[in-house]
């Protein structure tokens, strides 16, 4: 399941903790492919306050399994996510998708 972490300073990470459930739906969308189609329950979102330099206001680095089509859209969906977040907060926005290749412990209940 995709990772979604967002970093910034306390004072710019207000927008993202009162739109967490936007957050993860919008990210669920974005990442979407046809053998693997989401909703907001398949996104896990931390919020990491920093001290620091940053590149933006806020950052968001998401990690999420490679399927072919994530990789055709890398750059459109980064830029989608930063659009979109830019225009809504009124904040410069940076996105990163690592897209990796995963495993995860589910049991199979057979």
């Amino acid at each position: 399941m995709p990772i979604l972490d967002i970093f910034g300073h306390r004072e710019t990470l207000g927008d993202a903790r009162d739109e967490i459930l936007f957050l993860r739906q919008f990210v669920a969308d974005e990442l979407s492919v046809e053998e693997w189609p989401m909703d907001e329950s398949h996104i896990s979102l931390r919020i990491h306050e920093i001290e620091g330099a940053l590149i933006g206001e806020v950052e968001l680095v998401i990690t999420a399994h490679f399927f072919a089509d994530r990789i055709k859209s890398k750059d459109r969906i980064c830029f989608n996510i930063r659009e979109k977040l830019e225009n809504r907060w009124n904040k410069q926005v940076r996105v990163w998708l690592k897209l990796v290749e995963l495993g995860y412990g589910v049991k199979n209940e057979e």
